[in-house]
């Protein structure tokens, strides 16, 4: 009886690589997706004082208006430059996984870290009344949560020592 044998590195079976290579493409879509939503509706330039004749609104809420508007524009600069680097990251070890360089062990080192960053960016969205942290970063976090147990089983998998796997050469059967 044939067995479906893992890849000769890790848990991952040939079909089983490529479905997960296509499901982290589809991860890294809805990453570049939140990064452009953001970018398009994060207000992208810094307020200055208002000079004029007359406030437009009580000074203090002026004050409070440009307070907030301003710490979201620094919140998008530092989200900009962090998840280019995460995502640079995950790209490198996505490309690594398809060349069967790396394993279940990077990945979920990756995904630990984004997971890490997720967490953060949705505090701080809550934090600086950042929707898009709250609503997009809330469902990427989640989906990092579901790929962290996911390759946690996978690298628990891969770490397992395989007694009593049955391998078939030439019509014999010899355990390990």
């Amino acid at each position: 009886m044939d067995t479906i044998k893992p890849s000769a590195g890790g848990s991952f079976s040939p079909r089983g690589r490529k479905v997960t290579f296509l499901l982290l493409d589809i991860f890294s879509i809805i990453l570049l997706v939140c990064w452009t939503v953001r970018l398009g509706t994060e207000p992208t330039v810094l307020q200055g004082p208002y000079v004029g004749d007359k406030p437009r609104y009580s000074y203090r809420y002026e004050e409070q208006s440009r307070f907030r508007n301003n710490r979201r524009v620094y919140l998008l600069i530092a989200n900009t430059i962090i998840e280019s680097f995460l995502f640079a990251i995950l790209t490198f070890t996505i490309l690594q996984f398809v060349r069967h360089r790396y394993h279940a062990g990077a990945l979920l080192v990756v995904f630990l870290i984004q997971t890490a960053y997720w967490i953060v960016a949705f505090a701080v969205g809550m934090t600086v009344s950042s929707y898009i942290n709250i609503t997009l970063g809330g469902a990427i976090m989640g989906l990092c949560v579901v790929w962290d147990i996911y390759l946690l089983i996978m690298y628990r998998r891969q770490k397992k020592p395989t007694a009593g796997f049955v391998e078939v050469d030439e019509g014999e059967a010899s355990e390990n």
